[in-house]
């Protein structure tokens, strides 16, 4: 059974490289620093496509000042701007959007705090292209937004499920392979939310 599943991987490796490549586009970021009175420093990072920006971008709450961002640098790896918009009242009960993600394989993590010191996180995907800023979320919403990113970028890794697979091969006792992916995907939300 064991050289099956060598022989299954070993066939799978050769025969699909392009598909087994980590990650093939990086992912947009969205980060709103609080400054105070009502007022984001806002930093918005576009993947890098053929040498141009990857055509999103990045749409703040309707009560948000709508000023253009200034032309995106390329910083050797992505597309970076920078401004700060004003949103009188915050950024609670408003929508943040990526417009055009829907026509993209990748997606964007949109990081923001509600006020200076309170950040929370939320992760943008083709399916889910836009989400309301929560009122007032308590601890166990932001603890479960950030176990639910490791999760799924876990499961979405064909990399990462490999991994696991290779666990499965090398681990024969249930119970120390359970403790094995367990502390694998602790460790990756840990390093998710540390990031």
């Amino acid at each position: 059974m064991k050289r099956l599943l060598v022989a299954l991987l070993t066939v799978v490796c050769t025969c699909l490289p392009a598909s087994l490549s980590a990650h093939a586009l990086d992912p947009g970021y969205l980060d709103l620093v609080s400054m105070g009175q009502d007022r984001w420093r806002v930093t918005w990072r576009a993947p890098d496509v053929s040498g141009r920006p990857m055509p999103i971008e990045a749409r703040l709450p309707q009560n948000c000042s709508h000023e253009a961002p200034p032309p995106p640098l390329f910083d050797g790896r992505a597309w970076t701007s920078g401004w700060v918009a004003t949103c009188p009242g915050g950024l609670q009960g408003g929508m943040i959007a990526i417009v055009g993600l829907d026509q993209t394989s990748t997606d964007t993590l949109v990081r923001y705090e509600l006020q200076p010191g309170q950040t929370q996180v939320h992760r943008l995907t083709s399916a889910e292209t836009a989400f309301t800023v929560p009122e007032n979320p308590g601890m166990v919403e932001i603890l479960w937004s950030y176990i639910a990113l490791g999760v799924t970028h876990i499961l979405e890794g064909v990399d990462h499920l490999l991994f696991v697979f290779a666990l499965i091969l090398l681990i024969r006792d249930r119970g120390r392979l359970l403790w094995a992916i367990t502390a694998f995907t602790v460790a990756h939300s840990i390093t998710l939310a540390a990031a």
